[in-house]
């Protein structure tokens, strides 16, 4: 008698595992106002132009500029400011200390959203992608996708933070530009900050 009733109450407590196992996911949705339709709007405009190569000076530019045009349209301005949402173009020389590639003029995009809340830390959150791309690719995945995840999280944040989102932590998102050739831009951006 004992076996059977252990039996019949494994036996329900798997029914009920499966039942919660094929709920469907869907139904269960956070609203984050996180737009996975902008990111894609993201990806394509970045990717419009062709390969995002230094090489390709004009796409690589046009994908800067789109950043910038994206930045500026959430009223961040540019400066060099700690006090408001600002954003910094780094121009720098990428040299290659190999002699494998010319030097190339480069440009990285710095956004920084300074923290908000009554008690801050001098700490601050980074995120950082890519903007070029392979000669012979999109760069859709590589490093779109983080170049169109880190615009639309800038663009939720200074949502949130009209609405009353407090920040403990200042936000800074670099959209660095030569990864694909030694890593230019990270190192430009070590470099000076």
């Amino acid at each position: 008698l004992q076996v059977k009733t252990v039996n019949v109450i494994l036996a329900l407590i798997m029914c009920f595992m499966f039942v919660v196992s094929i709920i469907d996911s869907k139904e269960v949705r956070y609203d984050t106002n996180f737009s996975q339709e902008n990111m894609l709007t993201h990806i394509e405009k970045l990717s419009e132009n062709g390969p995002r190569s230094i090489i390709d000076k004009e796409a690589n530019e046009k994908a800067l500029e789109y950043i910038v045009s994206q930045v500026e349209s959430w009223g961040v301005t540019e400066g060099d400011t700690t006090e408001a949402p600002a954003y910094m173009i780094q121009d720098y020389v990428a040299i290659d200390e190999n002699g494998k590639y010319q030097n190339f003029y480069l440009k990285n995009v710095i956004v920084h959203i300074p923290a908000n809340a009554e008690n801050t830390t001098d700490e601050a959150v980074m995120f950082m992608g890519h903007f070029d791309s392979v000669p012979m690719g999109q760069g859709a995945s590589d490093d779109g996708v983080a170049c169109a995840t880190m615009l639309e999280a800038i663009r939720y944040y200074l949502d949130k933070m009209e609405n009353g989102y407090t920040l403990t932590n200042d936000l800074v998102f670099c959209f660095v530009n030569g990864e694909e050739y030694n890593l230019f831009g990270s190192r430009a951006f070590m470099d000076e900050f």
